[in-house]
């Protein structure tokens, strides 16, 4: 569902603090979310009601935490959202901002090694660091700020994450469901700040319309017609059901018959439809945690028979 009809209001911190920031990102107001929500909420209760959720029930909770941004972090009056890359492109052009290359070793037969895994794993916990990325700039703000009280969220709220990086002007929502931010694609993390000042208090400058606002998927239905398993049968909309990544990451009990033969590609996560997406062929060359740029992991080495033969208690 577009939102041409919504006024673009988007916003960045003066240039001094802006240039602290070495990802994407833009400031929107608590109403401007409020009133997105109330044009995309119907279509989230449909997808539920179609049980496209799979047995993800906590989904269905929190209704008035999803609609009220108060119950997350009362007083909230500004959204600061960022953009946090984990992985680039299969090319990047100009390489010269990649100042820490992967240095770790990583076996053949490993799951690394043999993609059996999704990339947002490669790297450390992004809860962790992006909440204390988070903190960080919450202490460098209080200079410019006394007044400022922030809560951080990423993926530990009821929470529109996308809807918010949307209308933020940051990406546009591709066919896959997921964000997708030209030049970077979309392997990236998406984090929130809930802020207690307003626009005005916050002396933001306000953004021109960006183009991206604009953009879609146009005709391209590769994410669709690559996915293995059909859950992208209709465009923009996930049957968790039939994702390998639900089946693997969020689903407990036992994994349906039908769908054992993926395993042998995959057992954690799935990559598959933004793989094929264009916009992650050749992407920019951008900045990322060094947490993410090398690959801090015992994935390196483990393989899939090392994990079969693992006791309950390794």
């Amino acid at each position: 569902m577009k939102l041409d009809d919504l006024k673009f209001e988007a916003f960045h911190f003066q240039k001094e603090i802006h240039n602290k920031i070495p990802f994407p990102y833009a400031l929107i107001s608590a109403n401007y979310y409020t009133l997105a929500l109330e044009k995309k909420f119907p279509i989230f209760q449909t997808w539920l009601k179609n049980s496209f959720h799979a047995e993800m029930r906590f989904l269905e909770k929190n209704e008035s935490a999803r609609k009220n941004l108060n119950e997350i972090f009362e007083g909230t009056q500004t959204l600061l959202v960022v953009l946090f890359p984990y992985f680039r492109g299969q090319r990047t052009r100009n390489s010269k901002l990649t100042l820490n290359k992967q240095v770790n070793k990583v076996h053949n037969q490993s799951l690394i090694g043999q993609k059996l895994i999704s990339k947002y794993v490669y790297g450390k916990d992004y809860h962790k660091l992006i909440s204390k990325y988070f903190l960080k700039l919450q202490e460098e703000l209080k200079n410019d700020y006394p007044n400022l009280k922030l809560r951080s969220v990423v993926d530990t709220a009821p929470f529109f994450d996308k809807l918010a990086a949307e209308i933020a002007g940051l990406g546009f929502m591709g066919k896959n469901t997921l964000i997708i931010r030209p030049g970077m694609g979309s392997y990236f993390f998406i984090g929130t700040a809930f802020l207690n000042l307003n626009i005005q208090e916050l002396n933001l400058i306000s953004l021109k319309k960006n183009p991206i606002y604009s953009l879609d998927c146009g005709d391209c239905q590769k994410c669709m017609t690559a996915c293995p398993t059909n859950a992208l049968a209709l465009p923009y909309i996930l049957n968790s059901n039939l994702c390998l990544s639900y089946l693997t990451i969020e689903k407990r009990g036992e994994i349906p018959e039908k769908f054992h033969d993926h395993f042998q590609k995959t057992i954690y996560g799935c990559d598959i439809c933004q793989d094929v997406c264009p916009y992650n062929l050749v992407t920019n060359d951008f900045f990322m945690f060094s947490e993410f740029e090398k690959y801090h992991t015992p994935f390196c080495d483990i393989s899939a028979e090392d994990i079969v033969s693992m006791t309950q208690k390794e």
